[in-house]
Parts: structure tokens; sequence; C-alpha cells
């Protein structure tokens, strides 16, 4: 049913199953699969440890837990689940899969770290400091090139007025051939 998108209803089925029979790791497993697309992550951690706890050595049930352990940053439980998929099934292809996404993964947030610090410097700014630098660079850019900043200003304008008024014969040329 979750797999349809009728995930409460289907919560509902997996509680039913887990009543009449509270031993069978699938029920468990798949309750917390469907707890998991309704962000609700340790309630999916709950349920994939209660299916690992009847069954040990369930590779998917380990690879599952650790996905929703990441949604949590609960980052070393997830690798911790994952090296042990790795020594249950270690040429399982869903364990190898599951630890290059983990491992991509890990250098995605180092990167956004690294680029957390460089906007930090940026952001630890005030609105005023960052214009005035950008219009100091801007002046300085402008005595570079030898042009006073008044005259290079109404020097834009014309530049601007210039284009407004070409696109504006275009269009009045486009409008009498029709």
């Amino acid at each position: 049913m979750y797999k349809i998108g009728r995930i409460p209803e289907a919560i509902q089925w997996f509680d039913r199953a887990i009543a009449i029979d509270d031993s069978d790791a699938d029920f468990y497993r798949s309750r917390g699969g469907a707890r998991f697309w309704m962000g609700k992550y340790r309630d999916a951690i709950t349920d994939y440890t209660t299916a690992l706890e009847r069954r040990p050595e369930d590779v998917m049930a380990l690879i599952l837990r650790s996905n929703a352990w990441q949604e949590i940053d609960e980052l070393s439980k997830a690798e911790q689940d994952l090296q042990h998929a790795k020594r249950i099934a270690p040429s399982d292809e869903h364990v190898k899969e599951a630890i290059a996404s983990f491992e991509a993964f890990g250098k995605q947030e180092r990167i956004m770290e690294e680029l957390d610090g460089d906007l930090s410097k940026l952001l630890g700014k005030s609105p005023e400091d960052i214009a005035r630098e950008a219009a100091k660079r801007k002046t300085e850019r402008i005595a570079e090139e030898g042009v006073p900043p008044i005259i290079a200003l109404e020097q834009s304008r014309q530049k601007l007025l210039k284009g407004r008024q070409k696109t504006t014969e275009k269009s009045d040329n486009e409008g009498k051939k029709r």
C-alpha cells in the first residue's frame, strides 16, 4: 500500500499483521519503510531495530536503518550499520551501493561545511559593509580605467538609454512589417 502512496493505511495494515504475528521481521521492516517515507525516522529506526532482533543477518534492514540514521544526522550509527552489513554480505550489490552512497554523502557534507565557512565569513559582515566594499571596488576599477566616477555613471546611463531606444525601434519596425 505504501508503494502506491497510501502510507498511513499501510501502517495500519502492518500494525494488524504485527498484532497477529509479532515474530515476523518482514512486518517490522515494511512498517519501518512506511514510517521512513512519512518522515518518522526515529519510529522507522525502532521498527528496523526490532526486525534485526528477529533476524540479525537482515542486510536490507541494516541498510534501511542506516538511511534513517543519516536522516537524523546520526552518521556514526549509520556507518556502523553499513559496516555490519558489509561484514555479513561483502559482495552484496545493495550493500556496495549503500556504502558508495554514504561515502558520497560524506563528501558532500564536507564540501558544504567548507562553503558554510566561506559564507559565514561573507555573511559576518553587515549589508552596509558589503555595499561599501562593492562601491570601493567599483571606484577603484573606474580609477584604473581613468574615467571619473560621475562621467562613468553618465556613460552607463547613456548606454542604457541607447539600448532601450534600439529595442523600441526594433519592436516598432517588426510591428510595421506585420
